[in-house]
């Protein structure tokens, strides 16, 4: 008779592994977490005036975050499948998958925002709209560590809260056009910029609103 080589676990041991895995889970989210609020900054820095090195090297290591964000996905489904996670567990699980999805959603509009950059290169920005996207950038930067802490904490009120709470970056999409339209009328932005401009005021606001707000 063939034996089963797979080794097996003790009961007690599965369920043990099963919280490890949980546990690791959440750290490689809260660690992708990180990684992205790291790219909103780096971006921002890019679209005021870094290299084009700079934005190809962020526009490159996006893939790294595709794919941490697919193997997270990818591990949660596993777990549900394998475990049957009880009630609490499951809604862990299923917001671990929401806030991965939002996560890679945030880091490809980072990486929007490089493109734009990149095509706006050497084009002088008026102060008040360096001003504005500074503002912007740490409002989304902001809103998404809320989420980060939200998810670390468990706290289910404050995950709710955050589709709601967006009202700063929508007052500076707002300022963003405004200032756009001055410069462009005073000359100060020629009309491809102005586009541009209009284009990441749009990609910060969207960081923070929920995934179907624009559906």
């Amino acid at each position: 008779m063939t034996e089963n080589l797979i080794p097996q676990l003790p009961p007690g041991q599965h369920r043990v592994r099963y919280h490890e895995e949980l546990d690791e889970l959440r750290s490689e989210l809260l660690r992708l977490g990180a990684m992205v609020c790291e790219t909103v900054a780096r971006s921002t820095a890019v679209l005021l005036g870094g290299s084009l090195q700079d934005a190809h090297e962020l526009i490159a290591e996006d893939a790294i975050i595709n794919e941490l964000s697919l193997n997270l996905e990818q591990r949660s489904y596993t777990i549900m499948v394998r475990q049957s996670p009880i009630a609490k567990e499951l809604r862990n699980l299923i917001a671990t998958q929401k806030l991965v999805g939002e996560l890679e959603r945030s880091a490809d509009l980072m990486v929007n925002i490089c493109k734009a950059g990149r095509r706006m290169y050497g084009a002088p920005f008026p102060p008040k709209i360096r001003d504005v996207i500074t503002a912007m950038s740490r409002e989304a930067a902001r809103l998404l560590k809320l989420s980060l802490d939200a998810y670390a904490s468990g706290d289910a009120a404050l995950a709710e809260a955050l589709g709601d709470i967006d009202d700063e970056l929508d007052q500076l999409n707002r300022d963003m056009v405004e200032e756009i339209f001055a410069a462009h009328a005073n000359d100060e932005l020629d009309l491809g910029a102005a586009v541009q401009l209009a284009l990441v005021a749009r990609y910060y606001e969207r960081i923070g609103d929920p995934r179907g707000k624009h559906r």
